[in-house]
């Protein structure tokens, strides 16, 4: 391969990341800028933040460009390419997703949510030329190129209009303009690939593209995948990594939120000064509903136990255990499908924090790897290099990082099982409770 480095940026929910990588997969430098993009925002601030980050690194020799970006955001174009709308996290493009829902039932749940958010803003504001996701976006800026890749929300078949034309994440979606160049200081020309979805990415990046393989995320959401050749009927389809390689799963919606919030309101206390089972609390990580094992979005998060002799670290260390116990919540449910994993992977910010990677370990009773990098960041510079023809496809999703492993404690795994009992029953009983 030839000299140079790879670049790889991530436009998360809270924070745009960009990280440099050697030729053969290990961190260089990383930099993180934030950007806090929950409720309605202004898209150019996704933009700014990158070309910030970008600043902090030393971009002169790159030799490949990736993006991956979360889901749920939406940057609605008009004709002349101009950004028209802000956007936006909440229900309003309801009934217009239940409508294509119904007219495309095989378009991704990321593209339908997109399209959904276009013709809302179509019906209500009028007519617009494209619509993307935030990782889009920042393609579309560095190479001029509108293009998006399945998992993210991109168009294919008639009526997805105006959704952008999908490619393969790995695909060349263009090449560094010079007005990006001017921007960023990455070279006029330098490849940039179309990009994906974050949680593929970090996947991808974590080196836990294998069938057999449990992708844990830790962040602004908390969700439990599982790498697999197929996905067994009545389980979700979340996206396909590479061609016979899919992923299916179940989020634990704003657990990262939750755990910002407890660390907020409890200003200096630790879950390694709490012994396991939080001194007899428990705590449901609802703040955004649930959505997974089951659907019931109007429940919210709970303490249970509490009488009083229960200290600061303790509360706090009753979060980091509920997120763990809602994870093994849905493992369980994709084993009575037929899908166990033979190795557990943790991605994300909460994942890099040794207490709570320990948590989930004993809850799951299993050994747990945190690669140690800005996996999404390393995702999409593999993507970057695949695109650019510097490393094939297959090498690039076998390329591991190194992990750092942590293993169970089974002496406490029998408490465990019994916190864990009474985390489901909690959550029973709160389940009954009106909104």
């Amino acid at each position: 391969m030839t000299a140079g480095v790879l670049l790889g940026i991530d436009i998360g929910s809270s924070w745009v990341k960009a990280a440099t990588f050697d030729l053969d997969g290990q961190q260089v430098d990383a930099t993180r800028v934030p950007c806090d993009s929950a409720g309605e925002f202004e898209p150019g601030r996704w933009w700014n933040a990158t070309v910030e980050a970008l600043h902090a690194l030393d971009c002169l020799g790159v030799a490949a460009v990736g993006v991956c970006g979360r889901g749920g955001s939406n940057v609605l174009v008009d004709m002349a390419g101009k950004v028209i709308a802000p956007s936006w996290n909440d229900r309003r493009a309801h009934a217009e997703y239940r409508e294509l829902a119904a007219m495309h039932p095989g378009l991704s749940r990321a593209a339908m949510n997109l399209l959904a958010k276009a013709r809302w803003w179509e019906r209500n504001h009028g007519p617009l030329s494209a619509a993307m996701t935030a990782k889009d976006f920042v393609v579309l800026r560095l190479t001029g190129a509108a293009v998006a890749d399945p998992a993210s929300g991109a168009g294919r078949g008639a009526g997805t209009a105006p959704l952008v034309a999908a490619l393969d994440p790995w695909a060349l979606a263009g090449r560094v303009t010079p007005e990006a160049w001017r921007a960023t200081q990455i070279a006029t020309g330098t490849p940039v690939a179309v990009g994906w979805h974050d949680g593929a990415a970090a996947a991808f990046g974590a080196g836990a593209a294998a069938p057999g393989t449990a992708v844990i995320t830790l962040g602004t959401n908390a969700v439990y995948r599982i790498v697999t050749g197929a996905i067994p009927r009545g389980l979700p389809l979340y996206w396909d990594l590479t061609p016979g390689v899919t992923v299916t799963g179940g989020d634990i919606t704003a657990a990262g939120t939750a755990m910002a919030w407890a660390r907020a309101l409890l200003p200096g206390a630790s879950m390694q000064r709490s012994r396991p089972g939080a001194a007899g609390v428990t705590f449901l990580p609802q703040f955004g509903g649930r959505i997974a094992p089951d659907l019931k979005r109007d429940v919210r998060g709970a303490f249970h136990g509490l009488d009083g002799t229960q200290t600061a670290d303790d509360m706090l260390r009753a979060v980091g255990e509920g997120i763990a116990y809602s994870l093994r919540q849905v493992r369980e449910q994709l084993a009575a499908g037929g899908l166990r994993a033979e190795r557990t992977i943790a991605t994300g910010g909460g994942a890099k924090e040794p207490a709570q990677a320990q948590i989930v370990a004993d809850v799951l009773q299993g050994p747990v790897l945190v690669a140690e990098c800005e996996e999404g960041c390393r995702g999409a510079a593999l993507l970057g290099a695949v695109a650019a023809g510097l490393i094939d496809l297959e090498a690039a999703r076998t390329l591991a990082p190194s992990y750092r492993r942590f293993a169970p404690e089974p002496a406490i795994a029998e408490a465990y099982d019994a916190a864990y009992r009474r985390f489901l029953a909690v959550q029973a009983a709160t389940d009954r409770i009106e909104p």
